[in-house]
């Protein structure tokens, strides 16, 4: 069996930052969530775009998004910690609203 990995050339893509407040996570299963987003700003997005969210893995209050912030996966802790306590990552919109 070959493995080939592939690179995007540059590096990853640029992206435009909007602020987006977390109203509602649902847990679909372990490490998965559906996450119910809303924003002031205007937006097109459809099911199937692809969004870059970071997201803080603890707010200044101390709350975290985890149901126990101890069970984080390796990859999980590495991003936070990489990226001064925010999780990055691509995710795919289901459903959108406007």
């Amino acid at each position: 069996k070959t493995t080939t990995q592939i690179y995007a050339e540059g590096g990853a893509p640029q992206y435009e930052k909007s602020s987006a407040t977390l109203a509602q996570s649902t847990r679909l299963a372990n490490y998965s969530y559906l996450l119910q987003m809303t924003t002031q700003e205007d937006n097109d997005y459809e099911p199937g775009h692809v969004l870059a969210l970071e997201i803080e893995a603890e707010n200044t209050k101390g709350d975290s998004i985890f149901e126990n912030p101890f069970e984080r996966p390796e990859k999980t802790q590495k991003d936070i910690d990489k990226n001064d306590g925010w999780m990055r990552g691509p995710y795919t919109v289901s459903r959108a609203t406007s």
